[in-house]
Formats: structure tokens, C-alpha cells, sequence
């Protein structure tokens, strides 16, 4: 799964990496968590409450962590679905549609994963080579309250863990390819079993780890140093 994670860079190198007309400005975050604003790149359907950069039919804006079904009655449950199964996508009611029409890219460069009975209270920080932008398979959604508040949410995509984080938590967040790009925010493209096929083969699993200090486990927390690893008792022997 993926409950907290890292977006460390600036808007102008986000820009870069997906080739972007522009991007919001934000402030580096290095502790993120649900139901807070992440932001999202989308394909060609369009966002009604965020300004969007736009160049080559994609576009970048931020939304609430925390997928809302269009249907749903209220709000109040969105961090429930911080998380989606890729087993359950075609056919889960919460996702269905979105898997269909409104898939995203979720920027990030490292995320956390804890595991307590191989490093106790340590998390551990996933990253790839040089802490480079990946981009995280995510869905999103718009929701409408009865009063007329509209707010637009998303989701990240897991499935059954690969490589080394099988060692550490049976599901991993999937970070795609970036050939994968393209074709993943394609709309065009809406049969389930090809985008399930399409997830499973061009999932990134070249990962490194390292513990990081436990100040993580609070949210409040959100500083540089947070990246820093902690030495720990136990020989790292997955290095």
C-alpha cells in the first residue's frame, strides 16, 4: 500500500519531467498524507475546479487524497480509499468508473513503507536511483455534495508486492514506467483487462530502501531532515 510519501522537487523540475506547458506552484513536501492536496497529472478530460497547465493533452492540478465515488452520500470516508486494489479495479463500484475514464500520474520521488518486526519502530523510505521523479498509477474522481460543493479526489493504485518489497509488505504502490505515460492517460482506452495488462507489465520495481527516524509516524512533521537515514541495531542484510 501507500499511506504517506515524498515530493521533494520544485514545480519547475516537475514541468521538466512531464513535459508540462506550466505547473502550480507548490512547497516541497516530505511527509504527505490523506486527505491532503496532492498533485495529479491528467489526461484529456478536464478539471472544473483547478487551473490547469496543458501540453499535449496533459494537464496538472491538485485534489484531495482520498477517492470520493460520485455516488457516494458525503465526504466523510474518503480516507478509506487512499488505496486501490488492481485485482478489484473492474469491478469494485468505487473505482470502476474511474479505472474506465479518469486514471492519473501522481508525482513523487520516495515514499514510506514500515515494517516493525524487522525494524521495530524505524519506517523505511522506497526510492529510486538519485531520489530521481517517478509518477505513481493513480484515479481520480469528481464529487458533488447535495449543497453543491464540488470536490475532485484521487487514489493510488497498489497491487501484490515485487522485488525488494516483497521482503518488507505483501502490496506495493505502482510506480509506472515511464514509457507507460502515454497509453496509461490515453481515454480512449477503456477495457479493463487491458489496462490491468498494461499496469502489470510496465510497473517499476527497481527500488532502494533505507530507515529512515520514526519522527515520520507523526504528520506534523515535515522537514528535510525526515530523508535522513537512521542507523539502526539490526544488519541491513537486504542491501
Amino acid at each position: 500500500m501507500c499511506g504517506r510519501f515524498v515530493l521533494s522537487v520544485s514545480s519547475v523540475s516537475i514541468k521538466k519531467t512531464f513535459s508540462l506547458g506550466s505547473c502550480p506552484i507548490f512547497s516541497p513536501s516530505y511527509n504527505i498524507a490523506p486527505t491532503q492536496k496532492i498533485l495529479a497529472i491528467l489526461g484529456e478530460e478536464e478539471s472544473s475546479l483547478n487551473p490547469l497547465s496543458e501540453n499535449n493533452k496533459w494537464k496538472s492540478c491538485f485534489l484531495h487524497w482520498g477517492l470520493i465515488p460520485s455516488w457516494a452520500k458525503n465526504s466523510k470516508n474518503s480516507s478509506n480509499l487512499i488505496n486501490a486494489r488492481l485485482e478489484t479495479l473492474g469491478v469494485k463500484p468505487s473505482f470502476k468508473q474511474a479505472f474506465s475514464q479518469r486514471r492519473c500520474l501522481i508525482p513523487a520521488n520516495g515514499f514510506y513503507e514500515w515494517n516493525r518486526e524487522v525494524y521495530g519502530k524505524n519506517p523505511l523510505l522506497f526510492y529510486k536511483t538519485n531520489k530521481e521523479v517517478f509518477a505513481f498509477a493513480g484515479l481520480w474522481e469528481k464529487w458533488q455534495s447535495p449543497t453543491g460543493e464540488i470536490i475532485e479526489s484521487a487514489t493510488i493504485i497498489n497491487t501484490q508486492a515485487r522485488g525488494i518489497m516483497a521482503e518488507i509488505h505483501p502490496r506495493m504502490p505502482i510506480i509506472l514506467k515511464k514509457c507507460a505515460y502515454q497509453i496509461w492517460l490515453d481515454k480512449s482506452i477503456q477495457d479493463p483487462n487491458l489496462l490491468s495488462e498494461i499496469l502489470q507489465s510496465n510497473l517499476e520495481d527497481n527500488l532502494h530502501f533505507y530507515p529512515i527516524n520514526e519522527a515520520v509516524n507523526s504528520v506534523k512533521n515535515n522537514y528535510p531532515e525526515l530523508l535522513e537515514p537512521e542507523k539502526v541495531s539490526k544488519q541491513l542484510s537486504l542491501f
